[in-house]
């Protein structure tokens, strides 16, 4: 699947606006009360859909914040617990799980990618856990385990990393080589709302942000244009649900009740669940688009679309979606977003007379 024969584009806000509405033919099938869509807005149309923990810049361009984080915690990682440790840890399981070891060269391919793969784990596993220790710290409450109190986080401390995790990661990595049927987040699997939590606030996972609500991806793709000095088109993707059940994205299961922004933007999340395999046989982390292109489809199947939008239109595309009763104050409710988006209604208002004075 081409992702250049799936791309919808259009010129003006108000056209963007009225073809994602839900209640379109192409989103809601005749005779259905809910779509099987789901949307997510990204600033730049020109990015693929990767998690913000796998995303790497090209050389010509400026590396993310969450790029530049997952570094410094993987250097960290592998300062505390030493490479020599955890080669060693990885080949004493990979004997255990019947591998042959004797061609194991931490400098080559595949067993290189194990480390790698490791490294990535490591930082994944603690920026999530350093989270949810902090929170409690500080008295936020935190999505209630089954069967246990909030407080009491299954999720291994970092202090027990080197003994536990480190040897059931060797255990998974030990898998995926093998092409054992595994899971990219098992080694979180009990974790998932935790690490939804996190996304949420900005801490970089394997989740990606999805919302039935098209035009509150609308939103997030016009509000992150300013950060991006670089986009010429931001875009809408569109994800149908039923089409992917075959494919290996899947969705954590997380009660809304739990975290307050996945009700008010009627989110759920996705990710690659054999993304760790793909990246022991390639070393690269694939995208959503390259999942989904990855399997056969019907002329009448279509599983992604992507709907664009030149950004000099985000001006008049956020002063629609404020009338359509969608900011950050509607979707982050607090203060502080109450504050910030009156601010920028301010500044929207200002950047329109001048518009129109010109």
């Amino acid at each position: 699947m081409d992702v250049d024969n799936i791309t919808i584009s259009f010129e003006s806000a108000e056209d963007f606006l009225d073809y994602l509405q839900i209640r379109k033919s192409h989103w809601l099938p005749r005779g259905r009360q809910t779509s099987p869509w789901v949307f997510r807005g990204q600033s730049n149309a020109d990015w693929p859909l990767l998690p913000s923990s796998v995303r790497v810049a090209a050389p010509d361009e400026k590396r993310t914040e969450a790029e530049i984080l997952i570094e410094k915690v993987k250097q960290e990682c592998a300062r505390e617990l030493g490479q020599v440790y955890v080669i060693n840890r990885i080949i004493k399981r990979l004997e255990r799980e019947g591998y042959d070891t004797n061609l194991f060269d931490p400098n080559m391919a595949p067993q290189k990618y194990f480390l790698e793969l490791f490294w990535q784990y490591a930082a994944e596993i603690r920026l999530v856990t350093e989270f949810s220790s902090f929170s409690d710290e500080l008295g936020f409450s935190l999505p209630a385990i089954p069967g246990q109190l909030a407080t009491q986080r299954r999720i291994e401390e970092w202090a027990d990393f080197k003994d536990n995790a480190c040897d059931n990661i060797a255990l998974y990595i030990a898998n995926a080589a093998r092409g054992r049927e595994s899971d990219s987040l098992r080694a979180l699997q009990n974790y998932h709302c935790d690490v939804a939590l996190a996304q949420h606030h900005g801490i970089p996972t394997r989740l990606l942000d999805w919302t039935h609500k098209s035009l509150v991806a609308a939103y997030f793709a016009a509000e992150g244009v300013r950060f991006d000095e670089s986009a010429e088109n931001l875009a809408v993707w569109a994800i149908n649900t039923v089409h992917i059940r075959k494919t290996d994205l899947k969705s954590p299961y997380c009660l809304k009740s739990q975290l307050r922004y996945l009700h008010a933007q009627d989110s759920l999340f996705l990710y690659d669940a054999r993304s760790n395999e793909n990246f022991i046989l390639s070393g690269q982390w694939r995208s959503f688009d390259e999942v989904i292109s990855a399997y056969e489809w019907s002329p009448d199947e279509i599983p992604l679309l992507k709907i664009v939008l030149p950004v000099s239109e985000t001006t008049r595309l956020m002063m629609l979606l404020r009338a359509e009763g969608i900011t950050r104050a509607h979707l982050m409710p607090s203060y502080d977003n109450i504050a910030l988006t009156l601010k920028n209604q301010w500044s929207l208002h200002s950047d329109d007379a001048h518009r129109l004075a010109d």
